[in-house]
């Protein structure tokens, strides 16, 4: 299955697993499934890190660049 994460959903898979449901989390995990992330989440991470609204923002930036590639 092919899975469009929103930003919430990456940041909290990222950051604060805790947060999402357990069968989100069992879903996000399944090797079976595509995980994709709009590049539109960079801005809004980027964007949130400048208002100093993300704590954390240089992991979840490192994580994105090493699933991007």
């Amino acid at each position: 299955m092919k899975i469009l994460l929103d930003t919430h959903a990456l940041l909290w898979a990222l950051l604060e697993p805790q947060k999402l449901s357990e069968n989100a989390r069992g879903i996000l995990e399944e090797p079976s499934n595509t995980l994709f992330v709009s590049s539109a989440s960079a801005w809004e991470i980027s964007t949130k890190y400048r208002l100093g609204r993300l704590n954390g923002a240089k992991d979840v930036v490192e994580e994105y660049r090493k699933a991007s590639t």
